[in-house]
């Protein structure tokens, strides 16, 4: 959760995309079109040039957020473009995979970062909800299944979910079926009982909405890492 913010900032916020072409990408600019507080301004990709004057005329706006949704290796090229130049902005970072976690927390000790593994209100929720239950002498699992298109697994949410209650990675569980947004089980099991929690996203916008809140969020945050 945001803490330590600073005085709200003018608006409005003038975004920057890296992976505008993506599922997430292409949501949130939608879901941006009768939003008056959010500008989505530009975006970055493989061929932009950092020190060009059209992309320094952009960086003349107030107010800038940049949103990663790319990958684990698109957000380690965007860094280090981002420190080589030393262009220092509140970042979002909603791509998961093999996070290049150094060069994040470098970043972070200039401006505020956000590394969000999943942007539903739902798992946040579960995330608190997860180091409360006690089963004496249970045995704990993780299973995820997200759609075939998915490329890491464990998913990012599940590690999240399992770094909260000191899981190892090697009892999260992971399938790629279909056209599934993603489903996330935590079952706690002894020999008398059992608890399953699930969240399940049922529309994809989800995610887009949660994003959006975090473009407000981070724009006005103190500097340092933050993570759901």
């Amino acid at each position: 959760m945001i803490s330590n913010l600073e005085l709200p900032k003018s608006l409005p916020i003038n975004l920057i995309i890296h992976g505008h072409n993506g599922k997430l990408g292409r949501t949130v600019i939608d879901c941006l079109k009768d939003n008056k507080n959010i500008n989505y301004i530009a975006n970055i990709d493989r061929t932009t040039n950092y020190t060009s004057q059209l992309f320094q005329g952009l960086l003349s706006n107030t107010n800038i957020v940049i949103l990663d949704v790319t990958s684990d290796i698109g957000c380690k090229s965007l860094l280090e473009n981002l420190i080589q130049n030393q262009l220092y902005y509140p970042l979002i970072i909603g791509s998961t995979g093999d996070l290049p976690i150094k060069l994040i927390d470098d970043y972070s000790k200039f401006v505020a970062v956000a590394q969000i593994s999943n942007f539903s209100d739902g798992i946040s929720t579960m995330i608190d909800i997860l180091p409360k239950i006690n089963i004496p002498n249970s045995s704990i699992k993780i299973y995820e299944t997200h759609h075939k298109h998915k490329k890491d697994a464990p998913s990012g949410t599940a590690k999240t979910l399992a770094d909260k209650i000191l899981l190892p990675y090697s009892h999260i569980f992971s399938a790629r079926e279909g056209e599934i947004y993603g489903i996330h089980e935590v079952i706690y099991e002894n020999e008398n009982e059992k608890i399953t929690i699930t969240h399940e996203i049922l529309n994809k916008n989800i995610f887009a909405i949660g994003c959006i809140k975090w473009i407000e969020k981070i724009n006005i945050s103190a500097i340092g890492l933050y993570k759901n």
